[in-house]
């Protein structure tokens, strides 16, 4: 929650600061029973455990931060507060020209797909040309051959992919599947009739 308003900061170039007082939970139940209308105790302990300290070392947006402990407020603390908001607005969030950090996620998260998505077409490549194989008589040790070559392939063909991913961005929005799976349907059919043509 506390991102999306630093978000909505780096959009319109605004200050953005966090204040968090850590209050024991003990200390919340007192104030609350001072109240005139009190909350129901369930909801401070469901509050204790949903509210997250800030953690500037994680997130380098929580960077403009201060904690307090809020069961006794010191002159000390009113200056750290003063300066806390003094800093935010002084220096607002620039938001990012271009989110070269956002895109370069997804492109990651695409050729991860992409990748995940081959890996999955080609073990079934290799599991159907294993079938067709086998209706044609080799040995079992034959089989056991093959079957390693085309999981080397596989790997080898894979990894190639992922280069190419990784150095030409449009790579795997350019190649379907279906191409990848083509290609290397033609390099299995290759091996295949090697140890076909050995009969």
């Amino acid at each position: 929650m506390r991102y999306e308003v630093y978000q909505l900061a780096r959009q319109y170039s605004l200050g953005f600061c966090q204040l968090f007082l850590d209050c024991q939970v003990e200390i919340c139940l007192e104030r609350n029973a001072q109240r005139k209308q009190p909350l129901p105790e369930e909801t401070i302990f469901a509050m204790a455990q949903k509210l997250e300290c800030p953690n500037p070392k994680k997130y380098t947006w929580e960077q403009n931060s201060l904690i307090l402990k809020s069961a006794e407020i010191s002159l000390e603390d009113n200056l750290q507060v003063f300066n806390l908001l003094s800093s935010a607005l002084e220096n607002p969030v620039k938001p990012m020209e271009v989110n070269t950090e956002e895109k370069e996620m997804d492109r990651a998260i695409c050729a991860g797909n992409v990748l995940h998505q081959a890996d999955q077409a080609l073990r079934r490549i290799i599991s159907e040309t294993m079938q067709n194989t086998k209706a044609k008589g080799l040995t079992p040790s034959e089989m056991k051959i093959l079957s390693e070559e085309l999981n080397k392939q596989k790997i080898k063909f894979l990894e190639n992919l992922k280069q190419k991913t990784n150095k030409e961005k449009q790579f795997y929005v350019e190649n379907s599947i279906f191409n990848i799976t083509s290609v290397f349907s033609k390099e299995t059919d290759d091996i295949v009739k090697k140890y076909l043509n050995k009969q």
